[in-house]
């Protein structure tokens, strides 16, 4: 039997247990064990556990083979431990835990583009690569970025055929938006109210399980959606911060706790 990834058999099941976050049953079983320090059948199974048909499908016996890959790969040592290199591997996966975010102070930018070819492949280029960048489309040729999008958009066209009009104007907060205020028009845009809530509620939850995988894949799902907008454009009392400092706190103080790994493999 092979562990299989995204487009085998058991990818949609991952995704649904992990939320999206990850995509292969190797993956999901690292963080687990990463998260939980426990490497044992009971504990991979129960984390795994969002419902039973979906438990139903992740046996023994691929778990043990996912865990049987990671070794092999270097991520785990022979008793079951993550190695450094697998945390390594474990924050490359989910950045949203591990990485921290710098909130710049008054740094948004409004770009607006004009791409002159009759390609359509080249003409849409330029804004798939600002999506790449969390820009969020405002109207056709005109985006919204955090942070100065101007070197990353120099060095974009510097290694492109074509010429662009490429216009960037910095924002304050008293700025509009088709006469919306800058900071009602970025409520509606990234649904502040509804990225509020969700941070609200995870930081409510996150102390009654806070071993569990779940409440992790919890947090990177919420801060895959926050655009880190600046300070000044956020509410004094934004929980996001919050939230992060929950999740970077267990980063580095939590594995002081844990239990020893035990072999059983």
């Amino acid at each position: 039997m092979r562990v299989i990834g995204n487009r085998g058999k058991y990818g949609e099941t991952v995704k649904k247990i992990t939320e999206g976050v990850l995509e292969t049953i190797t993956d999901t079983v690292l963080f687990t064990i990463f998260v939980t320090a426990e490497s044992s059948f009971h504990h991979m199974t129960k984390a795994f556990a969002q419902a039973d048909e979906d438990l139903k499908r992740f046996n023994y016996r691929v778990l043990r083979r996912a865990v049987t890959k990671l070794k092999m790969r270097g991520y785990l040592n022979s008793a079951g431990e993550v190695t450094a290199l697998g945390r390594g591997k474990v924050e490359r996966l989910v950045p949203e835990i591990f990485v921290p975010v710098s909130r710049a102070v008054g740094e948004l930018f409004l770009i607006i583009y004009d791409v002159n070819s009759n390609s359509r492949v080249i003409r849409n280029s330029l804004p798939k690569f600002l999506i790449n960048q969390n820009c969020r489309m405002i109207s056709k040729s005109v985006y919204l970025s955090v942070g100065d999008p101007g070197p990353v958009l120099n060095e974009f066209l510097s290694q492109r055929p074509f010429k662009a009009q490429i216009i960037i104007a910095k924002m304050g907060k008293d700025s509009l938006i088709g006469g919306v205020s800058l900071r009602d028009y970025l409520d509606k845009l990234f649904d502040l109210k509804k990225l509020r809530k969700d941070y609200t509620e995870f930081i409510r939850d996150f102390e009654k399980d806070k071993k569990s995988p779940a409440m992790f894949y919890r947090f990177a799902q919420i801060a895959r959606r926050d655009p880190n907008l600046p300070v000044e454009f956020l509410s004094d009392d934004w929980p996001g911060g919050s939230a992060r400092s929950l999740v970077s706190y267990w980063h580095i103080h939590g594995t002081g706790d844990r239990k020893r790994f035990r072999k059983n493999w």
